[in-house]
C-alpha cells in the first residue's frame, strides 16, 4: 500500500487531489491555491526539462566539434606535408577527448539529461501525475477525479490567457510610450 496515495493513514497531510466533491469547485480559495501550486510546479518541471535538453544539445555539439577536430588533425598527420600545428592539435584534442570520458562528463552531461524525463515520471507516478513528452504538460492519471483534472486544465487556460493579455497590454503600452517619446522628441527640436 502506497502511503502517499492511500487514505488509511490519518497522520499524513492531506493528499494533493481532494476526494470531496465540494472541494473541486474552482471558486473555493483552497482549490485555487492547489491549482496555482500545481501550475508553478508544472512550470518548474517544464523549465528543468527544457534546460536539461538544451544543455545536452550543447554538450553534444561540443563533443561533435571536438571529435571532428581530432579526426581532421589526424587526417592532416597522414598527409605527406605534416604540419607541427596539426600534431599539437591532434594531441590536445585526443587528451581532451580522453578526459571527457575519463572524468565522467559523458555520463553527467549527455546520458543523465536523456534519462531525466523517465526518472521524473517514475517519481510523479506515485502522485498520479506524468510530464507529457510532446508538449511538456502535466497529465493526470485515471485515479484523479475528472472534475479536479478539468478544473486544473481550465485554470491553466485562464492563467495562459491572463499572461497573454498582460503581455499584449505591456506591448501596447511600451509601443505607445515609444511613439509618444518620438513625438515629444520631434516636437522639441
Amino acid at each position: 500500500m502506497n502511503p502517499i496515495t492511500s487514505t488509511t493513514f490519518t497522520s499524513l497531510p492531506p493528499t494533493l487531489f481532494p476526494a470531496n466533491a465540494a472541494l473541486l469547485d474552482p471558486n473555493i480559495p483552497e482549490t485555487r491555491k492547489r491549482y496555482k501550486d500545481l501550475l508553478i510546479f508544472e512550470e518548474r518541471l517544464r523549465w528543468n526539462a527544457n534546460t536539461h535538453q538544451a544543455n545536452r544539445r550543447l554538450w553534444l555539439a561540443i563533443l561533435l566539434l571536438l571529435f571532428l577536430t581530432f579526426a581532421f588533425s589526424g587526417y592532416l598527420l597522414t598527409t605527406p606535408t605534416t604540419n607541427a600545428l596539426a600534431l599539437y592539435i591532434f594531441v590536445a584534442s585526443s587528451v581532451v577527448l580522453l578526459l571527457f570520458f575519463a572524468l565522467g562528463l559523458y555520463q553527467s552531461r549527455l546520458r543523465d539529461p536523456r534519462r531525466f524525463r523517465p526518472m521524473l515520471n517514475k517519481v510523479l507516478k506515485h502522485y498520479c501525475l506524468e510530464l507529457h513528452a510532446k508538449n511538456n504538460d502535466l497529465v493526470f492519471s485515471r485515479k484523479v477525479n475528472v472534475g479536479f483534472a478539468e478544473g486544473y486544465s481550465q485554470y491553466r487556460r485562464e492563467a495562459a490567457e491572463d499572461i497573454t493579455i498582460k503581455h499584449s497590454w505591456a506591448t501596447i503600452i511600451s509601443s505607445n510610450n515609444i511613439q509618444i517619446n518620438k513625438h515629444m522628441y520631434k516636437t522639441s527640436i
